[in-house]
């Protein structure tokens, strides 16, 4: 409302008192309007015309009632509050609830409560205050908006999409309504129904620029995430031609924490395939972005190596535990420490019982996962040399042994009959010929 409609208030411009009925606003605005033609006091005409719908609609006159009554306490309530709700939540809380009180009609201080509601993680407190307002303005889409969310952040999928639907119905091309769809499409696994809402997200405006960014990146995920090449291919061409140069770096940092989203959750054929179909973002090759994605690109395609290497059921024993460990492993560091010990140990007992088998066992990793051979290659080059050194070891000693064992002892000489004791060896031969 202007200044002048603050200064006579409603109830005066049209010279009616404030418990005035419909009936009286009405004949009121109608005979005034007579004396103040459009044409000859437009100004006045629209003052008139503006306390007519406010004080013939309830809801709003009841809001502006309440304002008038406590709008300066409420304001300063709501607005202490607001610069509360980061460092004191229940102080922004309590203000909130007070304003709510003294004016429970007036939207501001309801919406921030909700918001704060949910900020705090009381998502059912929050839905009530968005359930309230709404039945007040059923056809405000943004409203509905934030009461999807708060339905979908207490698991309430269903729900929301309910509530979204009728958003859509309100207005087919909200774009804000179609994403959060899709998110829950996307929890439920609906593929066809989630392309389709993130490619009428994207169509929303009947134009593809940056403004579209993110369903696009969102899209291009969802394909990669389902072996969709072809989608992929072609999300990717158009996602990248969507970018400005001015947004190069903003875009290469959103590859960039989309592509780490996937490698944090062991999704690393998935995150090399996304930094591969955006490889060809305009920076130049010292750029810190293009130096991040090459990086996180090599960390993946390693990791992924060693997600392989841990199911491989040709590796076991102490081997396995290493590279499980060194790869695998996100415990803290000292437990990390105390189970590379205890790899280390069973490591030694396999060096002495079986060091052959060590041995196939490491050079079945060289052929077999080269980038990670490559990272440890002194580790596996030391356990080669230990390996053979031992099996020289081994090795020498059954010579030995067998050497012993061929050699001739009278203790070993079998006992024979006394016959041939006469008749054999060199003693029976010179017996014989005498």
């Amino acid at each position: 409302m202007s200044e002048t409609i603050d200064e006579e208030t409603l109830y005066t411009i049209l010279e009616v008192s404030e418990s005035a009925t419909e009936d009286e606003i009405q004949q009121a605005y109608f005979r005034l309007v007579r004396l103040c033609p459009p044409q000859k006091y437009p100004e006045r005409y629209q003052l008139l015309n503006s306390a007519r719908e406010t004080l013939l609609h309830p809801q709003r006159r009841g809001e502006y009632d309440q304002s008038r009554q406590n709008g300066i306490r409420v304001r300063v309530l709501v607005d202490q509050a607001a610069l509360s709700m980061e460092k004191d939540p229940q102080k922004a809380l309590s203000l909130l609830k007070s304003a709510v009180t003294l004016a429970p009609d007036m939207p501001r201080p309801r919406m921030l409560l909700a918001q704060l509601l949910i900020r705090t993680k009381n998502y059912d407190l929050a839905e009530r205050q968005y359930a309230w307002q709404i039945r007040r303005t059923p056809h405000d889409e943004t409203l509905r908006c934030k009461m999807a969310r708060c339905l979908m952040l207490q698991a309430k999928n269903e729900e929301a999409e309910c509530e979204l639907k009728v958003v859509l119905k309100l207005n087919e091309v909200h774009y804000d309504a179609q994403l959060l769809l899709a998110r829950i499409y996307r929890s439920q696994n609906r593929i066809p129904e989630l392309i389709a809402a993130l490619e009428q997200a994207i169509a929303a405006d009947e134009q593809e620029n940056f403004s579209d960014f993110s369903a696009l990146l969102q899209l291009l995920m969802v394909y990669i995430q389902n072996d969709h090449h072809d989608g992929a291919e072609s999300t990717s061409h158009r996602l990248l031609a969507v970018i400005p140069e001015e947004r190069y770096e903003q875009a290469g940092d959103a590859f960039i924490q989309t592509a780490e989203l996937f490698f944090r959750e062991d999704h690393f054929v998935w995150t090399r395939q996304l930094l591969f179909h955006v490889q060809s973002l305009p920076l130049a090759d010292d750029h810190p972005c293009r130096l991040k994605m090459i990086e996180l690109a090599q960390k993946s395609a390693l990791q992924h190596e060693a997600q392989r290497l841990a199911k491989d059921d040709l590796l076991f024993g102490g081997l396995q535990d290493c590279f499980q460990t060194l790869y695998r492993d996100h415990s803290l560091d000292n437990i990390r420490e105390s189970r590379m010990n205890a790899a280390f140990i069973k490591l030694q007992h396999e060096f002495e019982a079986t060091p052959r088998q060590l041995l196939k066992q490491l050079a079945y990793i060289r052929r077999e996962y080269p980038l990670i051979s490559a990272d440890q290659d002194p580790f596996l080059g030391l356990l080669r040399q230990r390996a053979l050194n031992r099996l020289t070891a081994l090795d020498a000693q059954a010579a030995q042994r067998a050497a012993l064992a061929s050699s001739i002892s009278p203790l070993t000489v079998p006992v024979t009959s006394e016959e041939e004791t006469k008749h054999s060896g060199l003693f029976g031969r010179l017996m014989g010929s005498r």
